[in-house]
């Protein structure tokens, strides 16, 4: 399974200005005549349909997404799905920190840290949770939403079982701010008395309710006789299995973790 296979996303500030890359993309979806430090990333964006698989070929395109990409000491850009609902942004070699948002009416709003290979990455297939679908989840667990000033941590996890990575099943999560840990049956489902992740619910844990003044969040991903980090070093390990993840207000903040 491929690594990029679930990412929930949406979002961007309303100071975000909608200026897009200034390259050419080539028939591979790259950029065309990137400086050497440098790469693309780019994917499509599709609608989550939680009645169906969790699979590109059964999810609608979801044209008309604002899609922001955020990177340390460079100015934000932003773009808009068309009709084949895809995105692209050139970014710095082997960067951390960097941040990559979308919005869209209807969608919960989420904001994806990422970390740079030294290649392009340009198959991101990335699935929107829709506005209902979240809001009964939340409701269920007594948290608030939509957001507002408060912000939250979607947390999901893979098992790295050479030479393949499985939706962590049997993990604990908790976080140093805000409610839960309330984690996932599904897509945005959930079962009565669920303690741990399962691999039906894609590894997922969800944090929501944290006060608008916070702006990292400690997390701890914990399964027996592994130790858990960020993939890619995506954000800071501060501890055994516990990692330093900076929050948005208004924002769900996505975070990929393994456990090997």
């Amino acid at each position: 399974m491929k690594l990029s296979a679930l990412l929930l996303l949406a979002a961007c500030g309303d100071d975000v200005t909608n200026t897009g890359p200034d390259a050419q993309l080539a028939a591979d979806g790259s950029f065309d005549a990137l400086p050497a430090d440098r790469v693309t990333l780019a994917g499509m964006v599709r609608d989550l349909d939680v009645t169906k698989p969790l699979d590109a070929t059964m999810q609608a395109l979801l044209p008309g997404v604002e899609v922001c990409l955020l990177v340390p000491g460079e100015a934000r850009r932003c773009m808009t799905t068309g009709a084949d609902a895809r995105w692209a942004f050139d970014a710095p070699k082997l960067r951390k920190g960097i941040g990559l948002t979308m919005s869209i009416a209807g969608h919960s709003p989420v904001y994806t840290l990422l970390s740079t290979l030294d290649v392009n990455e340009l198959d991101s297939v990335i699935f929107l949770g829709r506005d209902a679908d979240v809001s009964a989840f939340m409701q269920h667990f007594q948290a608030t939403y939509p957001l507002g000033t408060h912000s939250g941590v979607m947390m999901h996890a893979y098992h790295h079982v050479a030479p393949d990575y499985l939706y962590l099943e049997g993990g604990t999560a908790s976080a140093s701010q805000g409610a839960g840990p309330f984690y996932m049956a599904g897509p945005w489902t959930y079962t009565a008395n669920q303690v741990t992740t399962t691999a039906a619910g894609y590894g997922y844990a969800v944090f929501p309710d944290i006060d608008a003044s916070v702006s990292t969040v400690d997390v701890t991903v914990e399964l027996a006789g592994a130790t858990c980090f960020a993939l890619r070093d995506s954000v800071s390990l501060v501890g055994q299995d516990t990692m330093r993840v900076p929050v948005l207000s208004g924002f769900f903040t996505n975070v990929a973790v393994v456990c090997e």
